[in-house]
């Protein structure tokens, strides 16, 4: 199905001290599958084009891969750290993605999804960050 998609963004040092958010609009398509339904769209936003996908399964767990000049791939799941990756022209950075808050809501019109989570790599803080999905038919 063709959706509309609000992202709202934040980013901080730690999660008491988040900066101002970022709010963007884009066009994308959301599947509903059995046992996972994901939501894709184009990001114009940052400074190079990329295409995101997020899937989020039944079990709880969630990925975000983000496909450009720069792509990340990251899990998150509730309560537990997961793994991810930052890619870039300057190499890849190994990242551990520590879930604390994530909400999850949707049917066949649209839905909801929000995360709090911090990043981290080689045992170190490198940022919070919330981040909510809002998508309509």
């Amino acid at each position: 199905m063709k959706v509309r998609i609000k992202t709202v963004s934040r980013m901080g040092d730690d999660r008491d001290q988040l900066e101002a958010a970022q709010r963007h609009v884009h066009h994308g398509e959301w599947e509903i599958g059995k046992t996972e339904s994901i939501l894709r769209y184009g990001d114009e936003t940052g400074e190079s084009p990329a295409r995101v996908t997020l899937r989020m399964r039944e079990d709880g767990e969630i990925t975000l891969l983000r496909e450009g000049e720069n792509s990340v791939e990251m899990a998150f799941h509730l309560g537990e750290v997961k793994g991810g990756t930052w890619n870039s022209s300057y190499g890849s950075l190994e990242l551990a993605i520590a879930t604390h808050h994530m909400e999850l809501s949707g049917d066949d019109s649209g839905g909801r999804l929000f995360l709090s989570y911090d990043t981290m790599s080689e045992g170190q803080h490198i940022s919070s960050v919330s981040f909510e999905w809002i998508w309509k038919c």
